[in-house]
């Protein structure tokens, strides 16, 4: 099975994200790569994707973002995917970060509606939880990532 990971990464907490992803897939034909090198020849062949990305705001990067508008209309067709993100969890948060956290939401949902107007079939998403606005990774995110990817690829 070919697969590729695909993420951005602001203050690395993404980036240990998708290591532990790569890490879960291996034995398969994984490749591993920021959001900003993606090409559409990068996913000639894949069997699955997954697309990772830090939550600013409720939002996905502006990598991905700009990812987004370089791919043509309908180009994921038939594509099968996962998005991520990394994010702030809810609890243990002061009242204002709290409601801003909970206000704005996560990264993922909207990265993946914008993967699903591109054509891509999304089969999962997750958010996995960092330690304040710059992280690190909370103890037993990555090994949850691993456990969510296993998961994942079983069922193709």
């Amino acid at each position: 099975m070919r697969i590729l990971i695909v993420y951005d990464s602001v203050y690395g907490n993404t980036e240990k994200i998708a290591f532990a992803l790569r890490e879960a897939v291996a034995g398969h034909d994984e490749r591993l790569m920021r959001a900003s090198e993606l090409n559409l020849h990068d996913l000639e062949g894949a069997d699955l994707v997954f697309f990772g990305t830090p939550t600013h705001g409720g939002r996905y990067t502006e990598e991905f973002k700009e990812l987004l508008e370089r791919l043509p209309e309908g180009s994921l067709s038939g594509l099968d995917a996962a998005v991520f993100d990394t994010s702030m969890p809810e609890e243990g948060q002061g009242f204002i970060t709290k409601k801003v956290v909970k206000f704005f939401g996560h990264a993922s949902p909207k990265l993946a509606e914008a993967l699903e107007k591109k054509g891509a079939r999304i089969l999962a998403g997750e958010t996995f939880m960092v330690q304040g606005k710059e992280g690190p990774v909370l103890p037993g995110e990555t090994e949850r990532a691993k456990a969510w990817a296993e998961e994942i690829v079983s069922k193709l």
